[in-house]
């Protein structure tokens, strides 16, 4: 009987986490502010979010549908990944849908990665779903197929796309 309600309260730990993170998004390889201050480095933050939201994926984006922005781990030579809470989930996955215009822009852009914000036993999950798609790709002897992982975070499947030729 413990066991089963451990089993029930992890469950539902992993549903709250993951619904804390449901409006979020993680990038990549996006440029750090040069300042000292802090202030001034989330101001920066902001405004290269909105320039890359507004001007390069044209989605239509006001500054009060950001909740907050904060650099994920420790401050280091390398670029840390940026953290956007957005007010609502309808914004990021407009967002998220946007993406494939990032091809097009200028290269300090080009760069960036935008990855939804998932918890532990879903990068898990993912991890295990791109190793499966990589050895289903390696065993296609055809060469017709990709096999690709698709779905949010939690609904993740591996699926087979035709080549375009």
């Amino acid at each position: 009987m413990k066991k089963k309600v451990k089993k029930v309260e992890e469950h539902l730990k992993e549903a709250e986490l993951h619904d804390k993170k449901k409006n979020n998004i993680v990038i990549h390889r996006l440029a750090e502010s040069g300042s000292d201050k802090d202030d001034q480095k989330r101001l920066d933050d902001k405004k290269e979010i909105v320039t890359v939201v507004k001007d390069i994926l044209k989605v239509n984006l006001e500054n009060s549908d950001i909740k907050k922005i904060y650099r994920i781990g420790k401050i280091s030579d390398k670029e840390r990944p940026l953290l956007v809470e957005f007010k609502d989930a309808q914004t990021k996955n407009i967002v998220m849908e946007s993406l494939s215009k990032l091809r097009n822009a200028e290269d300090r852009y080009r760069k960036i990665s935008v990855s939804h914000d998932m918890t532990e036993n879903e990068r898990e999950q993912s991890k295990m779903l791109v190793k499966e798609a990589k050895e289903k790709q390696c065993n296609d002897q055809s060469g017709e197929w990709l096999y690709r992982v698709n779905g949010m975070p939690g609904d993740m499947r591996v699926v087979k796309l035709r080549k375009q030729l």
